[in-house]
């Protein structure tokens, strides 16, 4: 960890608190990609279904928004509270190449920044279609791996990563966890869901706050010029910062959406 002087320590805090602000103004939370996954859970996932988020967090902060508008949610991770506060919530410890659930059990599997982490990330599909039942969907919402903050922070060693990160972001290094990027572009994504015999219904690019400049307002403001006048283009979707899919088990149709499919 960087021990940073207290007037410094002051200055970033400061500064991280006017992104923040500037975050909720130029990137309205109806818009982001959080969002998008909340509305595409809630648009298949019924008051009966039960779902799964591989990934929660140690406090399961989407689950737990999710829950109520479903019959039985359940939080996979090796980290987490002993029991999370909202009713019908499950915190199970584990790993996502080895979920601990029966076959078929599952109407909804959903995973928010973990991708990237995934050591064997067809292993993770593969154990996502075999505990989804039929009809059910897959979600995946991770960083891409062309994004040009994410193509310079894979140059680092994994020890300086975390530090620069945890300074960047005005996170906690521990919150940065070792990224394979095996499973971080659009193609990818598709040829994982198809081999784990899943049909992908869509996939897309999207932007995201620049967290990675939650240290400057003024290089947050730059960058956040930057998505608006050049990465919303679709020309330039392929290294936009998110990457979100949607997989379907045994659907009756689906054909394959996507902006870059060839990144």
């Amino acid at each position: 960890m960087i021990r940073i002087p207290n007037i410094f320590r002051l200055r970033r805090e400061h500064a991280h608190r006017k992104c923040k602000e500037l975050g909720k103004r130029l990137y309205p939370r109806e818009a982001r990609a959080i969002a998008r996954l909340e509305r595409a859970v809630q648009a298949v996932a019924g008051p009966e279904s039960a779902i799964l988020d591989i990934g929660c967090g140690r406090e399961g902060r989407l689950l737990q928004g999710l829950a109520p508008h479903v019959g039985r949610a359940y939080g996979l991770d090796f980290e987490g509270e002993e029991q999370l506060t909202t009713p019908g919530c499950t915190l199970i410890r584990g790993d996502a190449h080895h979920i601990p659930l029966a076959d078929a059990s599952m109407d909804v599997v959903l995973t928010q920044n973990a991708a990237e982490h995934f050591s064997e990330p067809l292993r993770v599909f593969r154990e996502c279609a075999r505990v989804l039942r039929p009809g059910g969907h897959l979600f995946i919402l991770t960083v891409n791996q062309w994004f040009p903050l994410i193509v310079l922070g894979r140059l680092l060693p994994h020890g300086i990563r975390q530090t620069v990160n945890a300074f960047l972001t005005h996170s906690d290094e521990r919150d940065t966890f070792p990224a394979y990027y095996r499973a971080n572009t659009a193609k990818a994504l598709a040829g994982l869901g198809q081999a784990a015999g899943l049909t992908p219904v869509n996939i897309q690019y999207l932007c995201h706050p620049p967290t990675y400049f939650a240290f400057s307002p003024l290089g947050f403001r730059i960058w956040a010029a930057f998505d608006r006048q050049i990465l919303a283009r679709k020309t330039f979707a392929g290294i936009r910062h998110m990457l979100m899919g949607c997989f379907e088990k045994k659907p009756d149709a689906g054909e394959l959406k996507t902006e870059n499919r060839e990144s």
